[in-house]
């Protein structure tokens, strides 16, 4: 597939798939648990037909493995469409949960104590000593500011992709890296910012639910950061599966939906509800097959398609 075909299908997906869900949450907020359901039926009858070809294949993983991944996977994906809810805004919801890469860089060094090469570019500052023999670099954010020789012995390693790494420099980053970290970091303290400052004066609320709004929202704040948290330390655990037995991510995906579906019966009255309430929508006919259904249910069909990996 063209790289330009299977990035503009990525961004459409994506898209198209959060407008869907806008439209689901302005309707009825409290329609997480539904959606969750739905798209975890919809895998898992894939994965079920496709990839366990209707049960006969046996994982390449133990299950009791998929039992651990599940537990977390189905607790990230509950509560981060749960926490819409909680007074958080769609957008807020998406810029929120692109700090992925920041908490599974955190969890990384702190879980498997990882190391990020720093590449010899002008604008990393690591350079190479021009007057001393070839193979050399000086290393200007570490302590010591002599040059060091690519060897064991000296710590300073080298990657399969050339970067270098310095265990006396107190940065573990590339610049590039750096510099996304810091943009995305910033971007959600802003969104944040703003967002808090806008429930905090919202104008239909009276001086009594003005407060009570507010941590609600805190709240919803601190679910996405534990779900964030948590689908990092998932992604630490998916990654140290993969090493052990080889990567299959087709089969995790399908034991990650199918496992979960009894859970869902903790949560049947609320997900019936809002079906009901879906049926009681206003109708709709869907171009090109002339099909009519209830718009919300066109809603949670699209938003389950557009979201399929």
């Amino acid at each position: 597939m063209h790289p330009a075909v299977a990035v503009g299908l990525v961004f459409g997906g994506c898209c198209s798939n959060v407008v869907f869900l806008e439209l689901l949450a302005r309707q009825f907020p409290g329609c997480g648990n539904i959606v969750t359901f739905s798209q975890f039926l919809f895998i898992a009858l894939e994965g079920f037909i496709f990839e366990a070809n209707f049960g006969r294949k046996r994982p390449a993983i133990p299950i009791r493995n998929y039992f651990i991944m599940v537990a977390m996977f189905f607790t990230v994906s509950v509560v981060n469409n749960y926490a819409l809810n909680l007074n958080i805004a769609m957008p807020l919801h998406m810029i929120f949960r692109s700090g992925s890469l920041i908490a599974s860089m955190a969890l990384g060094i702190i879980i498997l104590k990882k190391r990020y090469s720093v590449p010899v570019i002008p604008e990393s500052g690591i350079s190479r000593d021009a007057g001393t023999p070839a193979g050399l670099v000086v290393c200007p954010l570490s302590p010591c500011r002599y040059s060091v020789p690519v060897i064991p012995e000296s710590g300073i390693s080298r990657d399969s992709a050339g970067s270098l790494t310095c265990p006396l420099s107190p940065c573990r980053y590339s610049v590039s890296k750096c510099s996304s970290i810091a943009l995305v970091s910033l971007g959600i303290f802003t969104c944040t910012f703003m967002s808090a400052k806008q429930v905090a004066s919202d104008s239909s609320l009276n001086e009594e639910d003005g407060p009570q709004a507010f941590l609600w929202w805190l709240l919803g704040i601190a679910a996405l950061t534990f779900a964030l948290l948590m689908s990092a330390r998932m992604g630490i655990f998916q990654e140290m599966l993969y090493k052990k037995f080889g990567k299959h991510s087709k089969e995790a995906l399908f034991y990650n939906h199918a496992l979960p579906l009894p859970g869902f019966l903790l949560l049947a009255p609320n997900i019936y509800q809002h079906a009901v309430l879906f049926s009681q929508s206003e109708l709709f006919r869907v171009p090109v097959i002339g099909l009519t259904l209830p718009i919300m249910w066109f809603y949670l069909l699209m938003n389950v398609v557009t979201q399929y990996p």
